[in-house]
């Protein structure tokens, strides 16, 4: 799965660099479009340099689902293909 986000003035602090929390927020956003109707139990992410820049990637995909348990794993990218962040999540799936 290969999510973009367009960095916005009103998403970053002092320098253009993109929140810390939003970064998190769009690794989060890639791990459930990946791994498909899942509920975050826990998230990491590692910060590797400050996200800059018109478009940032995020590349998410799954390295096992359980029954009961499902690990993803993301990384975001700036448009020179430089590693920004990586996250690892573990969700459940949801049932209907």
């Amino acid at each position: 799965m290969v999510f973009r986000f367009r960095s916005q003035p009103r998403l970053t602090i002092p320098g253009g660099i993109v929140q810390g929390g939003i970064v998190a927020s769009m690794l989060d956003m890639g791990m459930a479009f990946a791994a498909d109707r899942i509920s975050t139990v826990t998230l990491h992410v590692d910060y590797l340099r400050p996200a800059v820049g018109p478009v940032l990637t995020v590349t998410a995909d799954v390295t096992r689902r359980g029954s009961r348990i499902v690990f993803i794993e993301a990384v975001m990218v700036d448009q020179d293909g430089r590693v920004i962040a990586k996250g690892r999540q573990t969700a459940v799936p949801i049932d209907d």
